[in-house]
């Protein structure tokens, strides 16, 4: 299905100290609907809404002087599943699929 244009993959990486603040960025992203992917990155499609709310957490969460995240949007999935990557299969990184309203 295509991608509505609302919605943008996106690829979000960090590297946060405290094993607590980790945790609570990994819970929100998995929230918001972002897949995880590897330690430290999440990978899915969001709103803008969701993304700023993203920026957000790192500016009220993460302490500069010691953590460090980004959240890059783009085509990341086809380039993971191309040769540029390596174990990931199109069943991990789904495409998007609308799956309505109840």
């Amino acid at each position: 299905m295509k991608l509505p244009p609302i919605y943008t993959e996106v690829l979000v990486c960090y590297d946060i100290q405290s094993d607590k603040k980790r945790k609570k960025m990994a819970e929100a992203l998995k929230d918001i609907g972002l897949i995880h992917i590897q330690h430290s990155v999440f990978w899915g499609y969001t709103t803008l809404a969701n993304r700023k709310s993203i920026i957000n957490l790192f500016k009220t969460l993460l302490d500069a002087a010691t953590d460090k995240a980004f959240l890059l949007p783009g085509k990341a999935r086809a380039c993971i599943l191309s040769e540029n990557g390596f174990g990931y299969t199109k069943e991990l990184l789904p495409e998007y699929s609308d799956y309505g309203t109840l």
